[in-house]
């Protein structure tokens, strides 16, 4: 791009004033009024309360969630029933004696699974301990 030539080629030459670059004379600083800076620190302060807020609303919740599933005691109700699951896990019963159907401990079902298992692929398996895994 060709731009013409000035006529004047002598640099042009800002001249900074009291007041700044490119402002009027007249007006010495950029101020705001009281009502400015009133509203200015209350929204700081709303923002600063409101983030407060959160964060202890937040920090009860966690507080009470982990109190409710880590430290508070066991409900009776569930205690009971996970006591009469366990003994049905661990159990040998009839389901129906007439037809030759009987339940038997998980434990030994897993055994049996893997016995079968092994049989079907032509492994021998070595025989489980008598400690039942234990130290």
């Amino acid at each position: 791009m060709n731009y013409p030539a000035r006529a004047n080629p002598e640099p042009i030459i800002l001249e900074q004033t009291r007041a700044g670059w490119g402002q009027d004379s007249q007006s010495e600083s950029l101020s705001l009024s009281s009502g400015a800076w009133l509203t200015t620190a209350l929204t700081l302060v709303g923002f600063a309360l409101s983030a407060l807020t959160v964060n202890e609303i937040v920090d009860w919740t966690l507080r009470r969630e982990i109190y409710d599933k880590q430290l508070s005691a066991p409900n009776a109700l569930l205690a009971s029933i996970r006591t009469e699951e366990a003994k049905r896990l661990s159990q040998y019963r009839w389901v129906r004696k007439s037809d030759g159907i009987l339940r038997i401990p998980v434990e030994r079902a897993k055994q049996l699974v893997i016995l079968d298992y092994a049989q079907t692929r032509g492994e021998t398996l070595p025989q489980p301990s008598t400690s039942g895994g234990k130290l």
